[in-house]
């Protein structure tokens, strides 16, 4: 049977923050000739000569290499000029120039982050990556800024799995819980990021490792009401627990030594009997999930239970009469139907 992926639904947190209002008054440079040319510069700006600006703050950056809120300006006249491109180069650049400018680096935060918060909501989260990447590449950001360093990492996580970037997702999932004190400082973060870790390792087929973090999350969350999630982590948890009873029962089958095969993996799936619980509550709360009756009814055919596994089968076919998998539902389900038939013939 295909193996099918549901999709994740989970919110892109944004970095709270504000582009800076150019009210603010900025510290002064260091000599009179750049703040001549900075003061000319915000006559032009009201004349709404941007680019005439955009070459005085030039002259300022010459004269003063390190002033980095001529960066500053400058992004925010490219801002004006609906040119994030060049005011993502000169917020970059008044980092650079100053690392301890803080309204630098909180406008070239915001702004990444806005960037990146566009791209997710244009159904585009590889272009969220790279912006993801320099906001978090910012200096100092884990220790000055906190909460935006966790929502990056906590972003970069959700855009590289809606990627298919599975690992790098796990990577920035993994920093994230790494955070001292993110379990109370972040919780909605520190939460989610167990259900994410565990719906990445699931799909890069490590069961044991998914649920150890599916049922952390299903333990946080507790009896939540409305949480469309939990019964998706139970689904994982089941289809995972399921996968680890097909690798024993391969092994049961590949051994040539082996007299009774389907006794041995009947008892085999009764080590595995919460399966059916977990699958139940899953389908009680999402009955879309079709994955979810293929996976119980391969499991009742493993525990020799055939009207159970015929029971679920029917389900299959009528509740997804339309799938693109509805042949290879019939040929099992005649599978069944036969071995059944076979059995109740030599009684």
């Amino acid at each position: 049977m295909s193996k099918k992926i549901i999709a994740a639904t989970v919110v892109l947190l944004v970095v709270a923050g504000a582009w800076l209002g150019a009210e603010e008054k900025l510290p002064k440079p260091a000599t009179k000739e750049a703040g001549k040319l900075m003061e000319k510069a915000e006559k032009a700006i009201k004349n709404k000569d941007l680019d005439g600006a955009l070459a005085i703050y030039t002259e300022v950056q010459k004269l003063e290499p390190t002033y980095a809120p001529a960066y500053l300006t400058a992004a925010q006249v490219y801002r004006m000029k609906q040119d994030d491109v060049n005011a993502l180069v000169f917020l970059e650049k008044a980092v650079q120039a100053n690392p301890e400018f803080a309204r630098g680096v909180d406008a070239y935060a915001h702004l990444l982050s806005e960037k990146a918060r566009q791209a997710g909501t244009q159904g585009k989260p590889a272009e969220a990556l790279p912006y993801l990447t320099r906001l978090l590449a910012i200096p100092g950001l884990e220790t000055t800024r906190k909460p935006v360093y966790i929502d990056g990492l906590f972003n970069m996580g959700v855009s590289a799995f809606q990627a298919r970037q599975f690992e790098a997702s796990i990577e920035a999932f993994t920093k994230l819980l790494a955070v001292p004190d993110i379990a109370t400082s972040a919780k909605p973060s520190f939460v989610l990021a167990h259900y994410m870790m565990g719906f990445n390792l699931s799909l890069l087929e490590k069961p044991e490792d998914a649920n150890g973090y599916l049922r952390k999350y299903v333990d946080l969350v507790g009896a939540e009401p409305g949480n469309n999630f939990v019964p998706v982590a139970d689904y994982m948890i089941a289809k995972n627990e399921y996968a680890l009873l097909d690798r024993e029962v391969a092994k049961i089958r590949d051994n040539k030594e082996e007299t009774d095969v389907k006794a041995k993996v009947k008892a085999l799936a009764g080590q595995y009997a919460n399966i059916p619980e977990l699958l139940g509550k899953a389908i009680a709360a999402r009955p879309e999930l079709e994955d979810a009756y293929l996976v119980l009814g391969n499991y009742y055919y493993f525990a020799g239970d055939l009207d159970q596994a015929i029971a679920a089968y029917k389900s299959l076919l009528e509740k997804f009469a339309g799938s693109t998998n509805k042949a290879d539902y019939e040929s099992f389900m005649k599978k069944l139907e036969e071995e059944k038939a076979a059995l109740e013939a030599k009684k």
